[in-house]
């Protein structure tokens, strides 16, 4: 129970911060997603744990998605349902690799995290323009801009949550 409120209280945080912090530092009216980054990170690094998969497994993409809508003008439910394919489809991908490798390779994640990032940014996209017909528009330069500035969080955080794991017990 307890690791339930903390996830809530880590993701509301978050949440905050990037709603209101982190508009200061944007790149061309773009910041990173700290709520995506993280529902990747548990996702990535809990497969291996079994105790652990069953907090960092749903409840995350579900606490992450549910600040993210609460916070965002998109509808109600959508992050919630695209966190949640994005946490099953990492979890689904490095079990099929199955490596013996524990912690995986940063390239690993550094792969799955692209791949997540551009899922989640066209799937808001595409419902956006089917729900409200709103126009799709596509830029290379913010496109980029989004993928590099959220990998570059990504990592700096990936790093820091592989050094913590080895410190704690």
């Amino acid at each position: 129970m307890r690791r339930f409120l903390f996830l809530i209280i880590v993701f509301y945080l978050l949440a905050l911060i990037q709603s209101s912090f982190l508009i200061h530092f944007s790149l061309s009216g773009i910041t990173p997603n700290l709520i995506l980054i993280s529902v990747c990170l548990l996702s990535f690094f809990s497969t291996g744990a079994r105790e652990v998969n069953k907090i960092t497994g749903v409840f995350p993409a579900i606490a992450g998605g549910f600040f993210l809508d609460a916070f965002s003008g998109s509808f109600f439910g959508l992050s919630i349902a695209i966190l949640l394919i994005i946490s099953f489809f990492i979890r689904k991908v490095l079990g099929i690799l199955k490596e013996p490798i524990n912690p995986y390779p940063a390239a690993y994640f550094i792969f799955l995290f692209i791949f997540c990032l551009i899922f989640y940014d066209l799937s808001l996209k595409l419902s956006f323009t089917f729900f409200q017909s709103i126009p799709l528009q596509f830029s290379l330069t913010s496109f980029l801009t989004i993928i590099g500035y959220n990998l570059g969080v990504a990592v700096i955080l990936f790093y820091s949550f592989k050094w913590l794991s080895l410190k704690l017990p």
